[in-house]
Order: structure tokens, then C-alpha cells, then sequence
């Protein structure tokens, strides 16, 4: 990837828990992307550790931290592991995360994985369900301080939120009544600004049709520092449907800050929160896809770069 857009301003320390001891720096597996599975083939990175290209046969396991990423593998989308990186989505056979700019979608689940509420809870919820949210390694670059959500969901119902970004506002809803651990955490971090001066790291075309979002850092290895576990996995097929937003994550109760958007159709494995749907603003992802990535590779860094400058939840 090329680097990415100023990550804003950091959060003042006096309102956020303390920086938990960092993790000795590994290799990692390869935010939407816009990457965390239980089972896929893994990939490398060759030079970018932040976005690598899908090889054609599978890479030996990734080391300690990952990125989160959706990357595309052929006969289907699958799921990378690059060093030091979080991967979004994953889409295969063996732990082969995403770990690309985003989320990391790994095969099995990772250490300190943990349980957000009830995981695949899609009936109505209201506010009080229980959230664990167990603390996890910030990852590179920006890392942002910020508290722990409340350990009970906040918000009900079907809120509204708006991601006012530099080509224009995407509007959304947000499923609190079949993820409210997730919504518990996305307002959380939109109320705190966690997410205002923030790039869209990552942007795949082939396979996986995903803009994926929420790391400071724009490296896909970023965590809010706190990590959860998965809620409303889809059922149905296509499970990723364009309008979806979903959470990235490196595995198993990896979930944090990175995010995805669907633009078109896109399926893979059922392993990333849905936690939303766009109602605005999908001719802006249009156009971002139709740009391409600045490498003209199938997944990179948005060519049209996109800047989310905060998050508005109703």
C-alpha cells in the first residue's frame, strides 16, 4: 500500500485506561479488510507487509500479530496472514486471515479470544446485554488511547449513524438488535473520536468487493485495544451483500475498531459481524471501486483516497 492519509490527532491519555504492555514484535498474518476466519489459506507478503499480494499456493503459517483483511484466493475469496498485520476477511480451508489492511481472518481461534454476548445472537436485544471486551495489543503506528466501553450494551433498536468522509457522507444503520455488543462498541468509539481523521486503508476489487475502515494507523495491524467476540454471522448466501456493514477482525474474538463496506455482492465465509447497512451513499463506494487501488492490483490502498473526518450516530 502507499501511506496512508494523516491519521489524526491522538486521544488526550486522561481519557482512556492505560496503554497495556505491548507484545514483542512477530510476524504476522494479513480492517473490511474492510480479516479474521477460522479456516483458510494463508498468504505473504512479499514487500508490503501491510497489503500482500494473494500467491498462488498457500504460505506457512504467519507469526503472533495479524492484520485484518478479506483477500481474494483462487476459487473464491480467502483469507491472508501477513507479518504484522490484522486481516479482515478470510475465505478458505486452513487459518488463512486476512491480514491485509484490517482485520486478520485466521483459522482457529487466536489467544485471549473473547465472547462478545451471544455469539450469532440475532433476536431483538435491549440495552444491558452483557459485553466481554478483554484487552489486546494497539498495534503500530497511530494508536489511539481510549477506555474500554461500558461491559453492557448502550444503544437499541435500529440507531442511525453518519460516516462523513472527504467524498462525501455514507449513511447507516445499525443492527443493535442482533449485534449490540458490536454497535456497543462502534458508538462508543464514533462518540470518543476515534474514528475521525482516519483513512480507508484498504480497497479489493476481485472475489471480495470490500472498502475497509477504522484503523488510525492506516497499516491494518490497529486496535482500539480492546478486542471481542463475533455477533450475527450471516446464514444466508450471498452472506456479504452489497450495502453490508461488517466487522474485520484476525480470527476468533479478534474483533476491535477495523470495519467493513460491501459494494458489491461478495461471497465469503460467514465470520465477520454484520453489524449495519448502508442506507446512503453507495454511489461514493461506486466510484472509489471504479478507481481502482494505487498499486492496480485487486487490493491495495484506494486510488480515489478516502478520509473518514467522523462518525455521527443519532
Amino acid at each position: 500500500m502507499s501511506t496512508p492519509p494523516d491519521p489524526g490527532r491522538h486521544r488526550p491519555p486522561e481519557l482512556a485506561e492505560p496503554l497495556p504492555p505491548r507484545a514483542p514484535e512477530p510476524g504476522v498474518p494479513g480492517a473490511v479488510r474492510p480479516e479474521s476466519l477460522r479456516a483458510a489459506t494463508r498468504r505473504s507478503t512479499s514487500e508490503d507487509p501491510q497489503f500482500p499480494a494473494p500467491p498462488p499456493a498457500p504460505a506457512p503459517p504467519a507469526a503472533p500479530r495479524r492484520r485484518r483483511w478479506i483477500a481474494p484466493v483462487a476459487g473464491g475469496v480467502g483469507i491472508l496472514l501477513a507479518a504484522g498485520v490484522l486481516v479482515l476477511v478470510r475465505a478458505g480451508d486452513s487459518d488463512a486471515p486476512e491480514q491485509t489492511a484490517g482485520t486478520t481472518l485466521s483459522a482457529g481461534p487466536s489467544a485471549g479470544a473473547v465472547a462478545a454476548g451471544p455469539t450469532g445472537a440475532r433476536s431483538a436485544a435491549p440495552t444491558g446485554v452483557p459485553c466481554a471486551y478483554a484487552s489486546a495489543d494497539r498495534g503500530s503506528g497511530d494508536s489511539r488511547l481510549i477506555a474500554t466501553p461500558a461491559p453492557r450494551s448502550t444503544v437499541s433498536g435500529r440507531p442511525t449513524a453518519t460516516i462523513e468522509t472527504n467524498v462525501g457522507p455514507i449513511g447507516v444503520e445499525l443492527y443493535a438488535d442482533k449485534a449490540p455488543c458490536t454497535v456497543n462498541s462502534f458508538v462508543h468509539l464514533s462518540r470518543d473520536d476515534f474514528y475521525s481523521d482516519t483513512p480507508c486503508h484498504r480497497l479489493t476489487t476481485d472475489g471480495l468487493y470490500v472498502l475497509q475502515c477504522g484503523d488510525p494507523s492506516g497499516t491494518g495491524t490497529g486496535t482500539p485495544g480492546y478486542q471481542f467476540g463475533e455477533e450475527n454471522l450471516p446464514t444466508a448466501q450471498p452472506g456479504y451483500p452489497r450495502g453490508t456493514l461488517a466487522m474485520a477482525n484476525a480470527g476468533p474474538g479478534t474483533n476491535g475498531s477495523q470495519f467493513f463496506v460491501v459494494y458489491q455482492d461478495s461471497d465469503i465465509p460467514p465470520d465477520y459481524s454484520v453489524f449495519g447497512q448502508v442506507t446512503s451513499g453507495l454511489d461514493l463506494l461506486d466510484r472509489v471501486a471504479a478507481a481502482g487501488t494505487t498499486t492496480g492490483q485487486p487490493d491495495g490502498p484506494p486510488r480515489l483516497a478516502v478520509q473518514i473526518t467522523e462518525i455521527r450516530v443519532a
